[in-house]
């Protein structure tokens, strides 16, 4: 898929979901399209249900601003700072990965598709990072305020922890 010139995994529109698939030699492996789902879905419900956003930006660190603007994203990806790795840093200022940094939207939708593609791994991060733990109950009280049965324990039984 191919918009503004850029090569995109996925996308969405207020309603639909869009995923390419180049099979997994290209990275586009069962995990990525999983996680994928979610991250679009999120920007679903985005915009389409009231995000706390004044709660999230309350718990960015002092100064921070995120790198991009209402198409964070694009931004992100024309720059090639949409990696998906983490790192200590990030993790320490509550980021899971450097596209989170391209605008509040995005930072919520990789929350998405990283709690509930590996909730486990999550879990973890959320333990030992008090920033992490602080926006996942942002995003939870927010998914649980759409569906009540977003909870913690449901998430941790829909991917028991082997």
């Amino acid at each position: 898929m191919y918009f503004f010139e850029t090569s995109y995994g996925a996308t969405s529109s207020d309603c639909l979901i869009y995923l390419s698939d180049r099979g997994s030699n290209e990275g586009f492996t069962d995990t990525y399209l999983i996680g994928s789902i979610h991250h679009e879905f999120a920007h679903i419900l985005y915009a389409n249900y009231d995000f706390p956003q004044r709660q999230w930006r309350s718990a960015l660190p002092r100064g921070f601003s995120y790198r991009g603007h209402d198409n964070g994203g694009l931004e992100a990806i024309s720059k090639g700072a949409d990696s998906l790795a983490g790192s200590v840093e990030l993790y320490a200022r509550g980021f899971l990965n450097e596209y989170s940094l391209a605008s509040l939207e995005e930072d919520v939708c990789i929350y998405s598709e990283t709690i509930l593609t590996s909730p486990e791994e999550f879990m973890t991060l959320a333990e030992k990072y008090p920033a992490i733990e602080t926006k996942f109950k942002i995003w939870l009280k927010f998914y649980h305020s759409i569906d009540s049965s977003f909870t913690v324990e449901h998430l941790v039984r829909a991917h028991p922890i082997p």
